[in-house]
């Protein structure tokens, strides 16, 4: 690990408290690790990671990112694990080269008459791109290659027992580099595509069926044929848009998203020498989060964890003005418990930082949040990367400078405060748990041994 206490001329800034409050501290104090020390300190833990390069995930780059964070981890966590876990790269790509040509056969289908089985392909492609992007793998998954990634854990465990646990969570794999001129444009086509196809064979299926010629081939008439050149007009601009979108070159990927491993290890320091009484803390960084979540997924998969959970996500931390807590993201399904983001979000503001709290859309991707929630875990991500928000990520402009240690300070002032807020609560549950179990017990007289 890299101490630089030494070395900042402003050490004897405030530092927060247990009880969230600001106050002065000596030089050479544990306690005098104040947010604006330890965003220092995340930015370069970040400087140090970006040496590595681009890291695709489940590649040489990412496992040797893992290899770093451990050992940092090992400076000052309780414990630290590595765990192994299989990557398919390239999904969350894949949907780009294969649907949008099956799109182009579903409309050739339709014009040989053959529209059950165009309305089976289109249904199986709208699955496929259902499964990939929002459930993490793939109708032909058992086909693919899968490399093999590694998740970084790290725990500092409560002062006095615990009674509830924080999971902070991060990526540490780069994205692929994305044409930015096209947006989001390709996945709007390909699933307009997919919908149009479906209500065109659907239609011609309809019309076949009432003239007893189902399950025949045969050529439609000219009213249909005219429907299926839009059809297959939108599956060659969806093509067109989709095959070029993703390079085969990749994001420096600083801001996404070591800027949020960065804020972990920090994090992580700094409660290594002030432990919370009631609150055990998880640090976990994960494999994968570019390529449909498959690190995450698999983590929470594998492990439960005993009492109150709840985690907080780090990802894309670039500018302090752009800084908001999501509370949802369109993947999740089912009922979704976003008070957590609420709370963090008061938190914020009362700090006096203007944080917003929404959702993302299905154009704004997902975050590794989205996987906690699914295993029932109420998640947040702290991120700047909220919908309509312009940001490197996913670029080559994606380097250390796009991000602000501001926007660090108040990422790790946030968290820090939180996790005291809620270790104070716990401490005095359990302090009103054992009065009542005290004054319970002198309502009972115990009589005498005759």
């Amino acid at each position: 690990m890299w101490d630089i206490r030494g070395k900042l001329p402003f050490f004897k800034k405030r530092s927060i408290g247990k009880d969230g409050k600001v106050r002065t501290q000596a030089s050479g104090s544990d306690d005098a690790l104040n947010p604006a020390v330890l965003a220092k300190k995340a930015y370069s833990y970040i400087e140090k990671l970006s040496m590595i390069g681009d890291r695709p995930a489940a590649s040489k780059a990412s496992r040797r990112a893992a290899n770093n964070i451990s050992s940092i981890f090992e400076g000052f966590a309780d414990s630290v694990r590595m765990v192994q876990v299989g990557i398919d790269p390239l999904l969350g790509t894949f949907w780009t080269k294969i649907i949008p040509l099956l799109m182009i056969l579903s409309s050739f289908l339709v014009f040989l008459g053959l529209g059950y089985v165009s309305f089976i392909l289109s249904a199986l492609s709208g699955f496929e791109l259902f499964l990939e992007l929002v459930k993490g793998r793939s109708l032909l998954s058992r086909f693919m290659s899968r490399s093999v990634g590694q998740n970084v854990e790290a725990v500092i465990e409560a002062g006095e027992g615990a009674g509830r646990t924080v999971i902070f969570s991060s990526h540490l794999d780069s994205a692929r580099l994305e044409n930015r001129t096209e947006d989001k444009l390709p996945l709007g086509l390909t699933a307009a595509s997919i919908t149009y196809n479906l209500f065109i064979s659907f239609a011609f299926c309809a019309g076949e069926l009432s003239r007893g010629v189902l399950l025949k081939p045969n050529i439609p008439s000219f009213l249909p044929f005219l429907a299926v050149i839009p059809s297959a007009f939108l599956s060659v601009m969806a093509l067109v848009k989709a095959w070029n979108f993703y390079s085969s070159s990749y994001s420096p990927g600083c801001g996404d998203n070591l800027s949020g491993v960065g804020v972990s290890l920090a994090l992580g320091e700094y409660f290594s020498r002030n432990k919370p009484s009631s609150v055990r803390l998880v640090f976990v960084s994960f494999d994968g989060e570019e390529c449909c979540r498959q690190g995450s997924l698999a983590y929470y998969a594998e492990n439960r964890f005993e009492g109150k959970v709840e985690n907080i996500n780090f990802d894309g931390l670039y500018r302090s003005g752009d800084l908001a807590i999501i509370s949802r993201e369109a993947v999740d399904s089912g009922f979704v418990d976003d008070s957590l983001a609420s709370v963090i979000g008061d938190t914020a503001k009362a700090m006096g930082y203007p944080v917003k709290v929404g959702r993302l859309d299905m154009f704004s991707g997902a975050t590794d949040a989205s996987s906690a929630r699914k295993y029932g875990i109420p998640a947040a991500t702290i991120t700047c990367m909220a919908p309509g928000v312009e940001t490197p990520a996913h670029s080559k402009g994606d380097v250390l400078q796009a991000i602000e240690t501001d926007t660090l300070e108040k990422a790790l002032g946030i968290a820090i405060k939180y996790v005291n807020s809620i270790d104070a609560e716990e401490s005095r549950q359990e302090t009103s748990a054992r009065q009542d179990s005290l004054l319970s017990g002198r309502k009972y007289k115990i009589s005498e041994i005759e």
